[in-house]
């Protein structure tokens, strides 16, 4: 034990504290509640197969109620 020199002994100091502040990060990260990024996209995945055409529809329905409200706007314009 009396030939490791001190910066040795330095070294040896810090890979263990390195190692127990890595064993301590892995812990708190496993016990942490982390949002599921995969449950999303399987949700997503899920909404397109029950209806593939869901934004096209919401899109119309758009242009639909801006047309309607064109069609009654040049119809007062009109009278």
């Amino acid at each position: 034990m009396n030939n490791i020199s001190p910066i040795a002994w330095v070294f040896i100091g810090f890979i263990v504290i390195f190692t127990i502040s890595i064993n301590i990060w892995l812990f708190t990260a496993k016990n942490k509640p982390q949002k599921n990024k995969n449950d999303l996209i399987f949700n997503r995945m899920i909404q397109t197969i029950q209806d593939p055409f869901a934004e096209e529809k919401i899109n119309l329905q758009k242009l639909s109620e801006a047309t309607a409200k064109l069609r009654e706007s040049s119809t007062k314009e009109e009278n």
